[in-house]
């Protein structure tokens, strides 16, 4: 923000505070009025934590509308940046330093196969291999595809992924790595049910570290909506939303 803009964020304060207090007055009078609250999110948040989420915030405030837009990382960041949503949850190494931001959760990534390819038959399989063979990828600003890259590239050796195919569906590519199209990289969370059916088979990497941390994030100095202070609250109880 330049010199300008701060003076004048704060000559509006006053008044951004008059109006809060009638919206408030208002309230006491004639009830909340319903409320709207659009997230982004990537997609191991949105499938697997946001609905549970979104069930304990209507449970606080039964008004609120609410509306998911999934998108990958680097999407989620923009939308946020240029005022899309009022929360995003991406990989913590999307996230530039001019948004305001909490970790969530850590996930991890897996390799699997199909029970038929020659991989599911191994204990392990080396990082120089899993470079080797062309992948399953997600398409370039995903979290997963922006993590393999940078921790083979962080080897001593540093390695390429190749990609032999690149999907946006976390879905689309659990199904071609099943039907033998080859290796994928994936979050645990999204291939559970297939490796526990025998539907895909992890393939252990040892040496290479795939984990990350998903955070959320808003913009800096962002007045919080209810819905999206009580979202916080139920999402990083640790840290209370200010």
């Amino acid at each position: 923000m330049t010199e300008t803009g701060a003076l004048v964020l704060e000559w509006a304060r006053p008044t951004l505070d008059a109006v809060a207090g009638f919206d408030r007055a208002l309230t006491s009078l004639t009830g909340p009025a319903p409320s709207h609250l659009t997230i982004a999110a990537i997609t191991t948040v949105a499938e697997f934590f946001l609905p549970t989420w979104f069930r304990a915030l209507q449970l606080r405030l039964p008004a609120t509308n609410l509306s998911l837009l999934c998108h990958n990382s680097a999407d989620t960041v923009a939308l946020i940046r240029r005022g899309g949503a009022e929360l995003g949850f991406a990989e913590a190494g999307h996230i530039p330093d001019e948004l305001d931001h909490r970790p969530v959760l850590r996930d991890r990534l897996v390799v699997v196969v199909a029970p038929d390819h020659p991989w599911a038959a191994r204990t392990a399989i080396s990082a120089d291999e899993l470079a080797a063979a062309p992948l399953i990828l997600r398409e370039r600003g995903s979290a997963t595809r922006s993590v393999l890259h940078d921790r083979l590239t962080a080897l001593p050796t540093p390695l390429t992924a190749i990609p032999a195919m690149e999907l946006t569906s976390a879905t689309a590519i659990k199904n071609a790595a099943a039907g033998g199209l080859g290796p994928a990289v994936l979050s645990a969370l999204t291939v559970r049910s297939e490796l526990a059916d025998g539907g895909l088979v992890e393939v252990p990497v040892p040496g290479l570290t795939l984990e990350r941390d998903l955070h959320v994030c808003w913009r800096r100095q962002h007045r919080f909506s209810p819905p999206a202070r009580h979202l916080l609250e139920i999402a990083v109880p640790e840290h209370p939303a200010t």
